[in-house]
């Protein structure tokens, strides 16, 4: 069967910004993953229940809504949005590292607002510069490039996690979702001026 050249020709990989960009997004967006399914599991070993999984969850999902409220306006006067996207994945490291520490539920849901505060921090900067670079007439395309990306990764977290937390406990969970934020931090901070 010959597939027409129209879907061999994927463009956005071609697009050295675009495939930086991904790339160090899909190392971050599999951190997150990797604890999420098995999120309720972590609560209850606190000694928590579903009903703190669900409070605790909030927490994330209200301190990230509230601080991007704000975020968006400042992230437009950084004139080097890249630095801001190498701070955030950088924290989200040093926060997911905090989860070791973590003994009751009160710290875990500070560690969760900690968290939501700081996720709008480089959202905003990624979609910036992702946006900026997007080639003309392929904007769907590579948006959904971007979408394609943070399935696979939701996908290889997930399994990776449930593998670590199974073989070796939570503790190597979060310092692994937490190196994989520091290479993704590097690897854009290392990235040549022509590429971003």
């Amino acid at each position: 069967m010959v597939i027409p050249k129209r879907y061999t020709n994927i463009r956005y990989l071609k697009n050295p910004a675009l495939r930086a960009l991904l790339l160090s997004d899909a190392l971050v967006l599999t951190a997150v993953a990797m604890l999420a399914p098995i999120y309720a599991a972590y609560v209850s070993r606190l000694g928590g229940d579903i009903l703190e999984a669900g409070l605790t969850a909030a927490a994330l999902a209200f301190g990230a809504g509230f601080a991007s409220l704000v975020s968006g306006k400042y992230i437009d006067k950084l004139h080097n949005k890249k630095l801001a996207i190498v701070f955030g994945y950088g924290v989200m490291g040093i926060c997911f590292l905090l989860y070791t520490v973590v003994g009751n539920i009160w710290e875990l849901a500070l560690v969760q607002l900690i968290i939501g505060l700081v996720r709008p921090i480089y959202e905003p900067a990624f979609d910036a510069l992702y946006s900026v670079h997007l080639d003309k007439s392929k904007e769907a395309e590579e948006w959904g490039a971007w979408e394609a990306m943070s399935y696979f990764a939701a996908g290889a977290g997930a399994l990776l996690g449930g593998f670590i937390v199974n073989q070796y406990g939570f503790t190597p969970l979060f310092v692994g979702m937490a190196g994989l934020c520091f290479i993704s931090s590097l690897y854009v901070l290392k990235l040549p001026k022509k590429v971003l």
